[in-house]
């Protein structure tokens, strides 16, 4: 599976992703004021495959709950992009691979 930069030398690549991750969306998140509003909460799901080189490409959402929730998770995203934050690429049988990747976003407020 692919990992978040700075995982690459972690033993357990999940955890270490799904920590970078969690930390990244918490720091640059802006809660839609619809949602925040209206009192929505819940989870957005975008998919998108991590390139051979690290990049992501094909970002979508899967799930969305409205109220602007899922433009936001999108935005967040694609400024993994702008940021030019390169994922480690997947795996397999020694070659590297392009993998898609289901990103769960949660909005709480």
């Amino acid at each position: 599976m692919p990992c978040f930069p700075g995982c690459e030398n972690e033993a357990d690549l999940s955890a270490c992703t799904k920590m970078k991750v969690d930390d990244f969306i918490s720091k640059n998140m802006r809660y839609p004021a619809l949602a925040r509003e209206n009192g929505v909460q819940g989870t957005v799901i975008i998919t998108f495959v991590v390139e051979k080189d690290g990049s992501m490409s094909g970002i979508k959402v899967v799930r969305d709950i409205g109220a602007g929730c899922g433009q936001e998770a999108l935005r967040l995203v694609n400024l993994m992009n702008e940021q030019g934050l390169r994922w480690t690429p997947g795996q397999h049988q020694g070659n590297t691979v392009r993998v898609q990747y289901n990103l769960p976003m949660m909005f709480k407020l």
